[in-house]
């Protein structure tokens, strides 16, 4: 049997489409793929688990088409979600002096929600999961951020008072959306969502894991010296659904990140169209969609964003362009962002500085395929001063920003798992035992070509200016040179 490297290349940063091409084009290579009758059960599983995230994603992050359907998107549905939870929240908390409650979402870019999937995949195949269950590891595609500015009179308290308060808010949420009917077993209303266990029967030690990392002061920050506050304990009635919440809070991950998160599927998850897989496709035992919120203080959400990559250290990407909902303060309302707000508030640069043209300019100006060039670093935008007209041209600028180790992450993932690591997730996935078939990759001397991204921003060699834009992306068939 011939088992050839599949040429489906999940690295997303090789692709220029957009989101939704781009998340079609890799279904369709892995469809194509998966028909072949070489291709053995290890592939199978892994490939149908790509897929079928993949399908989850589509299903959280598509947008709206306009004149298609009268029918929301998931997306549209979450949107009017959180303003109802903010209009909830708002009312209860803010006041005209101080506003308490702030919210805001993410929903992950494609970029992101890949290096997501992969790096889940990674640890069921070495913990020996069933892969059926990946779409359940993916719950926070869309992440909704409550932050909790708590009012004078409790700040006056201390901080073991500002804690009380952030998990006062964590609880009318969620009992605003039910959770004490769902313990109660009691009919929900039309608002309830269905909270979804921390633990799962794949996983059931996740939460216990969770809480240990804490009490053992696993961390690779010291609290007191970042003057990081940990609650010394928390109200009783979180206890009550202890087995729905992670508390970072009170159980901080190893960079001492702290919010509460909690999943739940909403009540229009139902109303998701689940389109039928093909034959060679293992389907999920998991589909249904979920949303993520994340509770916490105004410091410790300063805390996690100043933990992340500042905006010089993001190259830039079409597909790595996460989608922003924040308020708009002059209607008090959230919304979706467009893509030059998602663009300043993810990269710190506005598109003007970007792309040379003003954004209403740029959608009034070009059309879909001249978009898509320009956005890709294919051709760049020049003001034409005796033409007084914007003009295409070529874009001169080729430089490296990114290297990826193993753009053939299933192969590279089998090669690096031990013998007794595949031995359980055979088990786990019902798979046949595939040990010939990896002795002969380990023994393949073919080394796995890397992906060169050419972009801008900033270089290992050299910083660039805000005009430099990429041209293209290329394959290095020679990466050692």
């Amino acid at each position: 049997m011939n088992y050839s490297i599949p040429e489906v290349n999940l690295n997303l940063r090789y692709y220029i489409g957009d989101r939704s091409d781009t998340i079609k084009t890799v279904q369709r290579k892995i469809k194509k793929y998966l028909k072949s009758e070489k291709v053995d059960y290890t592939h199978k599983s892994i490939y149908s688990a790509i897929y079928n995230a993949l399908v989850y994603y589509q299903a959280v992050s598509d947008l709206p088409i306009p004149g298609e359907t009268d029918k929301k998107t998931f997306l549209e549905n979450t949107v009017s979600q959180i303003n109802d939870d903010y209009k909830y929240l708002s009312e209860k908390y803010n006041t005209p002096e101080h506003n308490v409650i702030q919210m805001r979402a993410r929903i992950k870019s494609p970029i992101n929600a890949m290096d997501k999937i992969l790096t889940k995949i990674e640890e069921y195949v070495k913990s020996g999961r069933d892969l059926r269950r990946l779409n359940e590891s993916l719950r926070d595609f869309i992440g909704i951020r409550v932050v909790v500015d708590c009012p004078p009179e409790i700040k006056a308290q201390g901080k073991q008072a500002e804690s009380d308060f952030c998990y006062k808010v964590f609880n009318d949420l969620v009992e605003y959306h039910g959770i004490r009917r769902q313990l109660l077993g009691e009919s929900p209303l039309e608002k309830d969502y269905d909270f979804i266990a921390v633990n799962t029967d794949d996983d059931p030690t996740k939460l216990e894991r969770i809480k240990k990392r804490a009490i053992n002061r696993e961390f690779k920050l010291d609290p007191e010296i970042e003057n990081v506050f940990i609650p010394k304990s928390r109200p009783k009635f979180i206890e009550d659904y202890d087995k729905f919440v992670k508390d970072y809070r009170l159980y901080p991950k190893p960079h001492l990140y702290q919010r509460m998160h909690i999943c739940a599927h909403p009540h229009y998850s139902s109303a998701i169209h689940k389109r039928p897989l093909p034959n060679y496709i293992t389907p999920p035992l998991s589909s249904n969609p979920a949303i993520e919120y994340q509770v916490c203080t105004t410091k410790e959400d300063a805390w996690a964003d100043a933990s992340h990559l500042e905006y010089k250290d993001r190259p830039f990407h079409r597909l790595g362009i996460p989608l922003l909902v924040e308020l708009d303060s002059k209607k008090d309302k959230l919304r979706l962002l467009r893509l030059d707000e998602c663009i300043k508030d993810f990269y710190g640069y506005s598109f003007k500085d970007m792309f040379n043209i003003k954004y209403q300019d740029f959608l009034n100006l070009f059309n879909t395929a001249q978009r898509d060039d320009i956005l890709a670093g294919k051709v760049k935008i020049e003001f034409d001063e005796e033409l007084e007209e914007y003009v295409l041209e070529k874009s001169p600028t080729t430089l490296v920003l990114y290297e990826d180790k193993n753009i053939e992450f299933v192969n590279g993932l089998l090669h690096t798992s031990s013998r007794e690591e595949l031995q359980r997730f055979f088990e786990a996935n019902n798979l046949r035992n595939n040990s010939i078939y990896i002795d002969k990759l380990r023994n393949s001397k073919k080394s796995s070509p890397k992906l060169k991204i050419y972009s801008f921003n900033q270089s290992a060699k050299r910083k660039l200016t805000r005009d430099d834009k990429f041209s293209e992306i290329v394959l290095d068939e020679e990466p050692e040179k």
